[in-house]
């Protein structure tokens, strides 16, 4: 039984496929396609990847599972195409079971809720031996590259008549010492908060018919490598290069995370308390060598943030001044 390129939507499946494959005609979509693999090719990566899982009484179907949280296909029936022909092929009379993921697989997500209690109502500086025993540094390696001459976004509110904030100093990081709270900084500790579309500005800064923002263009001026809380982990480069428990478990920890930092904060959220946790994340992570992350915007869904814990790689460019016109809102 074969399967084709064209089945599968994660880039190292279907670049596996084009590097291997042969034309055929794929038994799951039933097309003659210039890549198909036997599906025995896929044999060691699935068994890796059952090693994650565990059947249980209404657990959920292991095609629901795989295809929601890593969407390595078109859709879940080309998954549920694969794990059928897998368990059939091996003999096992598991297919047709309900799953989870074993609770070794889920452990870094249970340190986090025990690190964000600890840090937020029981030690912040010397937070116990808790944070000395975290493991979470190859987590965060399966990080995120961004060339040169990417743009991103800055806005300011203009908030005085007949001025507009124009100056790269004025648009650019904030001084140290008077940077406010923010979810990546504690105050004092100067960060770049950029977004990676023009509009996503409008809304982080809760603006409303007529204001006018000044919106600085930077660009950057060599490789950032940040660690991206919404990337979905490429599963079989994983497998290929011997990774792929640090990588599911990382990207479950990292999901989490990024929930935490892309939480919209209401106007009676005590937003001090709130972000501490990921202020301690942020900075393991610079600790850890990485230029900074990038995230959901909580106020804008198809946005995202990109905050930088230095400015040395990226220039001010140009800005423009927008006035906000209608904005989209909803009650939820």
């Amino acid at each position: 039984m074969r399967i084709c390129a064209e089945c599968f939507k994660a880039q190292d499946w279907v670049e596996h496929v084009k590097a291997y494959g042969a034309p055929g005609r794929c038994g799951c979509c039933k097309c003659e396609s210039d890549y198909t693999v036997d599906l025995s090719d896929l044999h060691a990566v699935l068994e890796n990847l059952l090693d994650f899982f565990e059947p249980v009484e209404n657990g959920k179907p292991l095609s629901v599972l795989i295809q929601n949280d890593f969407d390595i296909a078109k859709n879940e029936k080309v998954v549920k195409f694969i794990f059928d022909w897998h368990f059939q092929n091996e003999l096992r009379a598991e297919s047709n079971l309900g799953y989870r993921y074993k609770a070794s697989v889920l452990q870094p997500i249970g340190e986090w809720n025990e690190l964000k209690e600890t840090l937020k109502y029981r030690f912040r500086f010397f937070s116990g031996n808790k944070t000395g025993q975290l493991a979470w540094k190859d987590y965060f390696e399966y990080n995120e590259e961004i060339p040169t001459g990417c743009r991103f976004y800055r806005g300011r509110l203009n908030e005085k008549e007949n001025y507009e904030y124009h100056l790269p100093e004025e648009l650019g990081m904030p001084p140290k010492g008077i940077t406010p709270n923010g979810r990546a900084n504690a105050h004092g500790i100067p960060c770049l908060y950029l977004t990676t579309k023009l509009d996503t500005t409008m809304y982080e800064l809760r603006s409303v018919f007529g204001d006018k923002i000044s919106i600085a263009f930077f660009e950057t001026t060599d490789t950032l490598r940040v660690v991206d809380f919404d990337k979905k982990p490429l599963l079989f480069e994983a497998y290929e290069n011997d990774i792929l428990p640090s990588v599911i478990k990382g990207y479950f920890l990292k999901k989490h995370i990024g929930e935490n930092l892309s939480k919209p904060m209401r106007r009676y959220d005590y937003k001090d308390l709130e972000y501490v946790p990921t202020q301690f994340v942020c900075e393991f992570i610079k600790q850890s060598g990485f230029d900074g992350i990038l995230f959901n915007s909580a106020v804008h869904p198809s946005g995202k943030n990109l905050v930088l814990f230095d400015d040395a790689k990226v220039k001010f460019v140009d800005y423009c001044v927008k006035t906000v016109g209608n904005t989209q809102m909803q009650f939820a």
